[in-house]
């Protein structure tokens, strides 16, 4: 019985550390595959890696990472891969 609960413990704590998490806030830069952004109240800024299978959207249609401007509002999500926390998707709109 200790077994199973043990498993049980171990599975959902795996499982929680490799969840995907999204942010919100604004481009700042993006330069040599890393990508610094803000907090969503403009306070904390944050550079992550951007994963080589990035998917990435711009007002709703797919882009490219050169179609991204400074100021645009982004919603990142994050995932670990190794070490590393990486971009794995870019879900950018344009500012009011």
């Amino acid at each position: 019985m200790k077994i199973i609960i043990s498993c049980i413990v171990l599975s959902l704590f795996v499982s929680s550390a490799i969840a995907d998490d999204k942010l919100e806030g604004k481009l700042v830069s993006i330069d040599k595959g890393k990508l610094t952004m803000t907090d969503k109240d403009g306070m904390i800024e944050t550079t992550y890696k951007i994963a080589d299978d990035v998917k990435i959207t711009c007002d709703g249609k797919e882009c490219k990472l050169n179609d991204l401007g400074k100021g645009c509002l982004v919603t990142v999500t994050t995932q670990t891969r190794g070490d590393s926390i990486y971009l794995v998707k870019i879900v950018a709109k344009s500012s009011p």
